[in-house]
């Protein structure tokens, strides 16, 4: 692995005794040094014995052990340096951990991590970072300290981490039955003990060196990046959505055999950063610069001598056109980060990227019998490879505030000749006289999104109702039936709303206003990158106010783009991944070749899984919305498409639970149903009994469930022969191929708001899907009662707990320690540390948000809710529950709040398939 010779690495982790946070060890091992390199800093208060064992331990692992007293300006670190490095040879340190900032606390003591962190120097957000590496005063020498926090690699635990790179961890469960008491383990089993703290330091460096080169095996094996230009040890990102974005800018940029003629390119359509320290010097070398060079041949030349001799006066400008810092370059002005910035029109709402179809198709029920649950396969994966990366400025539509806005039939009608599918949308809103669930609306203003480009993005990634986090923009993405408000309409929603709506609802929907649209137009489209190059370096345009009066601005840069097919990107990715999952299960291959084959599909399905969010993200310059929202375009009308044709009782991004036993069908002679009737499953069946529900195949199914179920094999065949011939009578295709996780076929689900659900498997098996909840196994800690609430349905019982609160454990991080220790509140947080285990007590609510609303007003009315008046708690429909769920539904569905008993009302819920 290439790295730093004059730099450091070493591993630390430590242990604590949970119930009363107290400290025990703290382990390193410092890699590339003569002995010793192994450290373990003990708890000086444990007993003789368990000292006396250790050190015998020690001595024959050859592994330094020394008792300490820990308090807040103890500095292990320091005492490792001071042995490793006496005379401050090394100049830099990378310190590897994982996730845990009480790993930090430990190595440098609390009074120094703490100033770091009021101080912005160490940042915890997915991981603990270092933005700059940090200066600490160690042995009597300045080392710079970066920290490699390999959280940012994984979702899950050290121990998968080590397994995705085929890295064992041998001693990692060996204290499992002490984790909550750690102390009592330490005295019991002394070595064991100290085997288990340092075998995780021993594996973290051999950890990071395989997820680097794995990461170099991908980026130059199998995508065909140059090995030179590929991440190390050194320079390699902390978490996979820097990671994966750093890797398709490199695959971007090796697209042309002259990377610094493709660099120059990008600049010369990109936007200078005016707070750079160079500006005035940028600015005058990208003036001079974009005038000198017009011809490739002379530029080419140009640059090839600049690289013999960087210093060079003749070069002076450009060399400073080719490192001048920019904002955006000619392939970032399409992203959320561009497009939120922009605040004299309406422009800033194409920085909107709508998420997945989550919602709940029949909200007038709960439960569902003899069913089977459903995935459009590799939704996200699949759509991605089919599409394009268009490397260029896009064509832009944007209304100022006093304007008058075009219909969307009028913009159609002057610009659908130029549309590439895939390579376009446009944002509408409007008023409609029917109802509809195909176009989502977005809750936001344009103050909101400018709001959020100066960088106050939204982080409220783990709100259970939120389902468009990735593009980090504030307001709701909801599922208004008879409005829209920034409801986004690309080439495949536009083809479905063609072939699916009546004559009254298309005209309706094309009468609806534009607020915004991006294109790529095919008149600009060129045919390489040679090509793209070429025109971009000769042209003549700029984007400039002119005799610099605001509002006279004018953008007369080339419009010309060219396609980057993304199955040169993701297509590499998902076939090698193929073949090596099927080297895994070769019969022929040894266990080394599967071991290895293993790990690399890992590697592999890491990049495949992260492409689309930083696509769609605001934090990364290849972040496109016009790409984002194709993909999540095309993802909701296929969960839109599975819904209408199966009716699924919840669609959830890529599938849905449905009945096998009731899906519709239409008859010959059934006139197709629009817009407004396939809206609400409930309305399906109509009085001529040409619209009616059926089992799957006509089969039995319910016989079929409890005989040997052969039939479910052919599940697939036979719901994809289902959904064509459903789909066929309107000329459309669904766009992805299905599965079904057989595992999951049920006797009996419970579903309610818009995403928790109960399958009780046919084996019997219970699966929860609680958004936002944890099961919390084998622990004393109380459940969400939506988990007791989906067991009674099932159970066939109306009953809800009558004490809704709960508890939510979590660690604290850096950034809610900040918060807490800035606020005037948290008053039982204030003492707390980064990396302490906290438990809050909750209340659950239950609203109806998910039920169909009409309006915006009706939706914000319902989410607008508080939860707490004059300091009172405010309980919403939980507030029937002395009457039993049905009750809570039934008042739900009439959105009724209004004080006082109503039973045996008639609207009280189905309990039906």
């Amino acid at each position: 692995m290439l790295t730093n010779s004059k730099q450091l690495t070493i591993a630390t982790d430590s242990e604590w005794h949970s119930p009363d946070k107290s400290w025990l060890v703290t382990t390193f091992t410092v890699i590339g040094v003569n002995k010793p390199n192994r450290f373990l800093y003990v708890d000086e208060s444990v007993s003789n014995e368990c000292k006396q064992q250790l050190i015998k331990w020690g001595f024959e692992e050859n592994v330094s052990i020394e008792f300490v007293l820990m308090d807040d300006h103890l500095n292990l670190l320091d005492k490792v340096v001071k042995q490793v490095d006496p005379t401050g040879l090394f100049k830099t340190i990378r310190l590897l951990l994982f996730y845990s900032p009480k790993d930090v606390e430990y190595s440098i003591g609390w009074s120094k991590f703490s100033e770091l962190l009021l101080g912005g120097f160490i940042q915890q957000k997915r991981n603990i970072s270092t933005p700059q590496p940090v200066k600490l005063n160690l042995n009597n020498h300045e080392y710079k300290v970066s920290i490699k926090d390999m959280k940012g690699w994984v979702n899950g635990s050290l121990n998968q981490l080590a397994e995705s790179v085929g890295v064992s961890l041998d001693a990692k469960n060996v204290m499992d039955e002490y984790k909550s008491h750690m102390r009592e383990g330490l005295e019991a089993l002394p070595t064991l003990f100290a085997a288990y703290s340092i075998g995780d330091v021993d594996h973290l460096s051999n950890i990071y060196d395989a997820f680097v080169e794995l990461t170099r095996w991908v980026q130059s094996n199998v995508i065909g990046i140059n090995e030179a230009d590929c991440f190390n040890g050194d320079n390699i990102p902390m978490t996979t959505g820097s990671l994966v974005a750093a890797t398709l800018d490199k695959w971007i940029h090796s697209q042309h055999a002259n990377k610094n003629l493709l660099k120059f390119a990008m600049r010369k359509l990109g936007l200078l950063d005016t707070s750079a320290p160079e500006y005035k010097f940028s600015l005058a070398a990208f003036i001079n610069t974009t005038k000198q060079y017009r011809d490739v041949e002379a530029l080419t030349n140009d640059l090839t001598a600049m690289e013999v001799d960087t210093k060079a006066e003749q070069y002076k400008l450009l060399n400073q056109f080719m490192k001048a810092k920019f904002k955006h370059f000619g392939h970032s002005q399409a992203g959320v980060q561009y497009f939120a910035k922009v605040t004299d029109d309406s422009a800033a709402f194409n920085a909107l990227v709508q998420g997945g179809r989550c919602n709940n198709e029949r909200p007038s029920e709960y439960v569902c019998h003899v069913g089977a649950d459903i995935d459009l396969a590799s939704c996200y994966g699949s759509a991605l490879r089919e599409f394009i990366y268009p490397l260029g400025l896009p064509t832009v539509w944007g209304f100022k505030p006093n304007q008058p806005r075009l219909t969307l039939r009028q913009w159609l009608k002057r610009n659908e000749n130029e549309l590439v599918d895939n390579l376009w949308t446009v944002t509408v809103s409007g008023d409609l006289s029917f109802t509809q669930d195909l176009i989502y609306s977005k809750l936001v203003t344009q103050t909101q999104i400018n709001r959020a480009g100066v960088g106050d993005w939204d982080k409220n990634t783990t709100d259970p109702d939120r389902d468009d986090d990735l593009s980090h923009i504030p307001g709701d993405f909801a599922l208004i039936r008879k409005q829209i408000l920034n409801g986004i309409i690309t080439s495949d929603v536009l083809r479905v709303l063609r072939a699916v709506a009546t004559d009254n609802e298309i005209k309706q929907l094309l009468d609806t206003e534009v607020v915004s649209g991006v294109a790529y137009l095919a008149t600009n489209r060129v045919d390489s990158v040679d090509q793209w190059v070429n025109t971009v370096v000769a042209d003549k345009g700029q984007l400039y106010n002119r005799d610099g009066k605001h509002g006279h601005s004018r953008d007369t840069r080339t419009r010309c783009w060219v396609g980057l097919p993304l199955e040169d990107f993701i297509g590499k990715l998902v076939n090698e991944r193929n073949r090596l999952k099927k080297l895994k299960k070769s019969e022929s291959a040894t266990e080394d070749e599967r071991t290895l084959a293993d790990a690399k599909q890992a590697a592999l399905k890491l990049f495949i899984n992260t492409a689309y969010g930083i696509i769609a993200s605001p934090y990364f310059s290849v972040g496109n919305t016009v790409v984002a929202n194709n993909i999540t375009a095309r993802a909701r009308v296929g969960a839109w498409m599975l819904n209408k044709a199966l009716h699924t009782r919840q669609s959830i991004t890529d599938g849905g639970m449905y009945s096998l036993m009731t899906v519709p069908v239409l008859r010959d002679n059934a006139k197709l149903p629009g817009l407004a009737v396939l809206s609400d499953n409930t309305q399906w069946k109509d009085a001529r009994f040409t619209r009616v529900l059926e089992p799957l195949a006509c089969v039995d199914w319910e016989s079929e469930f409890n005989n040997d179920g052969n039939v479910l094999k052919q599940l697939d065949q036979l719901t994809t022969q289902h959904i064509n011939n459903f789909w066929k009578r309107y000329g459309l295709s669904l766009p992805f191929a299905i599965e079904h996780k057989l595992e999951n076929t049920f006797t009996v689900a419970a579903y309610i708001n818009k995403a928790h659900y109960l399958l009780v498997t046919r084996q019997g098996k219970w699966v929860y899907k609680i958004r936002g909840a944890r099961e919390y196994n084998d622990s004393d800690l109380r459940k969400h009662p939506t988990f007791a609430l989906l067991k009674a349905i099932v159970e066939d019982s109306d009953k809800l707990p009558n004490d809704l609160s709960y508890d939510h454990r979590s660690l604290m991080k850096g950034g809610k320690w900040l918060e807490v220790q800035h606020s005037n509140g948290y008053p039982d947080l204030k003492d707390h540390r980064p990396g302490d285990e906290i438990t809050e007590e909750r209340t659950a609510r239950y609203n109806n948000t998910h039920i169909f609303c009409m309006t915006v007003a009706e939706y914000e009315k319902r989410n607008g809710r508080k939860t707490f008046e004059r300091g009172e708690p405010v309980e919403f429909f939980e507030r029937y529950r002395e009457d039993g769920w049905s009750k809570v539904h039934a008042q739900m569905m009439l959105d009724s709040l209004a004080a006082g008993k109503t039973k045996g009302n008639k609207h009280a819920a189905k309990r039906i398939a």
